[in-house]
């Protein structure tokens, strides 16, 4: 009986200190787990007029002392895009003329309690091609003067560690963690491992003959790059990407871009969506968020999108920073099942929980049905995505420089041609991506 006695107080304990290890395990775990999921500051950085920008006094004059004047000799053969140069003056700008910026990232840090922050090319500068010929700006139309502006790299690279240095200054060693990732949108839509585009560039600034340098790249780029000037495919893939890496994690997408159009009716999605449609380019921010909030299972479902509108250091007023919450696709079917079928293409890219692991090849298939054709997507080196959430409808009632009779006709004709060509995608007459570039044909021929 002792026997059978100990033996019961023995399992007994062993029981009680069982509880004890996963009542202590679990909450150890759902700490842990509660301080990652709000854990994550993306910063997608635009450069040029937000991050890179002329200083000017009270009357508009520019300050030459953050401000880099070269003609085509002194550059060392402009023509031949040679880019060795030793301007620093650009440089300034982001290091001294951006104390908002800076106060803005701390402010958010403290709010959040973000653990990490992620520092991202949120700029049109997503190949060599791109960011070489966007570093020399003429100044008034002079055929011999040129603004330098540095590579986007190269101010991503100061941008970091000046954010790295101001967050250290104020937390010490409870700054979050700071890192810059080095992926472009050249890597995703060339099939290129993170970072090669990015170190590329890079390379070329320091090869002591960048300009042959260059033209040994030439070939491939004249024939591999493509963009998206809405950045609606830029900003999906950096979403989903970081999203597929850190699953677990609350992540905060933060863009700033100096594109945005102010609508005085600033609360309405309407007066969003007027401005939006009745344009032929609306502003980058403008397009994100119109097309974001209308299709939020394009955002991943751990994904907030915040737009924050700065330009020249300085930023707009708090309400017109939008904040769109990601949803899962079966969160959004249930709102809104009817989906053309380009748009459906996209979306069914997303698993259940509103990641896109193949958020690669759903970049060049929105970049290509966005053109309308392979052969377009060449020719236009890329296509227009917005162009793909927006119904043609809304496109072509625009504001008319027309008047009488000849107006009216004009109308009823796009509407004809809008009916007409989507009961022939219906019919299996006209595919999706024909219809587009049709539409898109149409659009740019008579659109005021």
């Amino acid at each position: 009986m002792k026997k059978d006695n100990s033996t019961a107080c023995a399992l007994r304990k062993l029981f009680f200190f069982a509880m004890v290890y996963a009542i202590v395990s679990t909450v150890l775990f759902a700490n842990t787990q509660s301080a990652d999921q709000s854990s994550i500051l993306v910063i997608s950085m635009d450069y040029d007029g937000c991050l890179s920008y002329n200083v000017c006094d009270k009357e508009g004059t520019i300050d030459m002392n953050f401000y880099d004047v070269v003609t085509k000799e002194t550059s060392g053969g402009f023509n031949l895009h040679n880019h060795k140069t030793t301007k620093t003056n650009w440089q300034k700008v982001i290091r001294d003329k951006q104390d908002n910026l800076y106060t803005y990232i701390v402010s958010l840090c403290k709010e959040k309690k973000y653990k990490q922050v992620i520092i991202a090319c949120g700029s049109l500068r997503q190949n060599l091609k791109i960011d070489f010929l966007n570093m020399y700006k003429k100044i008034y139309n002079n055929n011999e003067l040129y603004q330098y502006t540095g590579s986007c790299m190269q101010g991503l690279g100061i941008f970091k560690e000046k954010v790295v240095a101001t967050l250290k200054e104020k937390y010490g060693e409870n700054a979050p963690s700071v890192t810059l990732d080095t992926f472009l949108m050249h890597d995703a839509l060339n099939h290129q491992k993170d970072g090669t585009t990015f170190q590329e560039i890079l390379n070329c600034l320091e090869e002591e003959d960048s300009a042959e340098f260059y033209k040994q790249k030439q070939g491939l780029l004249q024939e591999n790059f493509y963009t998206d000037s809405s950045k609606i495919s830029l900003h999906y893939t950096f979403m989903h990407r970081i999203a597929s890496q850190h699953p677990d994690a609350k992540i905060d997408y933060c863009v700033f871009d100096d594109a945005y159009y102010c609508c005085s009716d600033r609360n309405e999605h309407e007066a969003l969506r007027q401005y939006v449609m009745r344009s032929r380019r609306p502003k980058l921010l403008n397009a994100c968020n119109w097309t974001f909030s209308t299709y939020p299972a394009l955002v991943p479902f751990n994904v907030r999108f915040v737009s924050v509108p700065v330009y020249k250091g300085i930023f707009a007023e708090e309400a017109y920073i939008t904040t769109i919450r990601g949803q899962s696709v079966e969160e959004r079917s249930k709102e809104n099942p009817a989906l053309t079928e380009a748009q459906k293409e996209i979306i069914k890219q997303s698993s259940k929980l509103g990641i896109d692991k193949n958020f690669r090849s759903t970049a060049y298939k929105m970049i290509f049905l966005a053109a309308g054709s392979k052969q377009a997507m060449k020719k236009n080196k890329g296509g227009y995505c917005l162009d793909l959430f927006r119904e043609p409808k809304d496109i072509y009632i625009l504001p008319l420089k027309l008047n009488g009779g000849f107006a009216f006709f004009f109308i009823a004709c796009s509407f004809m041609f809008y009916c007409v060509s989507k009961l022939f995608v219906q019919l299996g007459i006209l595919s999706t991506s024909t219809r587009i570039a049709l539409h898109r044909h149409w659009k740019d021929k008579w659109q005021c």
